[in-house]
């Protein structure tokens, strides 16, 4: 199981659990908790909103592009391992046994969502260090759209990769480039996303000769 169905799999503990809670803290009369739980529940969809990239229906990929126009950096892995791990916390608020451990649980994958997050942008950097030029990029994609169909799936994205770092990848690693790569979430990755991504980057390297930070 790669790292992002672990996150839609915590995302679906979320919304279970703070069902849940919020039937047991409502019976209490604890509206504080109340309000944590309603925001818990919001923050279960959007995580499988977000990684729920096996669903196909167009109404799920329209609101998960609305979510991430909204809040940009979860466009990023640090942004998603970020706001996991702050939706676990939020479930220890009640220190119930299924809370809990869908509580750290969803802090270890944020967690892991950062650190692969960090991985996926040094080997972001080395792709980028190894093309000279966008042409060289589109060259690359039409040797590898082994079927002709104008994109590339997540097997022919990642012989790209290897062929052009020259370096072996493993399933998270290619998951995470992919991921950032296939900025509409419908599972392949075309040519234009591919000189989004160069363009950006571009501007990225620029801000940091500057003295600012790259979002990747």
């Amino acid at each position: 199981m790669n790292f992002r169905l672990l996150a839609f799999a915590g995302g679906l503990a979320v919304i279970f659990t703070s069902i849940e809670s919020l039937g047991l803290c409502f019976f209490r009369r604890d509206f504080i908790k109340v309000l944590v739980y309603l925001y818990n529940l919001i923050f279960g969809f959007i995580i499988c909103l977000l990684e729920g990239h096996f669903i196909k229906m167009v109404i799920v990929q329209d609101a998960r592009q609305v979510v991430i126009d909204f809040v940009p950096a979860l466009r990023y892995l640090w942004g998603r391992g970020v706001f996991y791990a702050f939706s676990g916390v939020l479930q220890l608020s009640e220190l119930s046994p299924p809370n809990i451990l869908s509580g750290l649980f969803l802090v270890v994958v944020g967690v892991l969502f950062v650190v692969i997050g960090w991985s996926t942008k040094k080997r972001l950097s080395k792709l980028k260090h190894c093309l000279e030029n966008p042409n060289k990029l589109k060259k690359y994609f039409k040797k590898y759209d082994r079927d002709g169909d104008n994109v590339l799936d997540r097997d022919e994205f990642g012989e790209l990769i290897v062929s052009i770092t020259g370096e072996e990848m493993d399933e998270d690693e290619l998951e995470g480039i992919f991921a950032v790569m296939d900025t509409n979430g419908n599972d392949y990755v075309t040519l234009e996303e591919l000189l989004d991504w160069w363009k950006g980057f571009e501007a990225n390297s620029q801000v940091e000769e500057q003295g600012g930070y790259d979002l990747m």
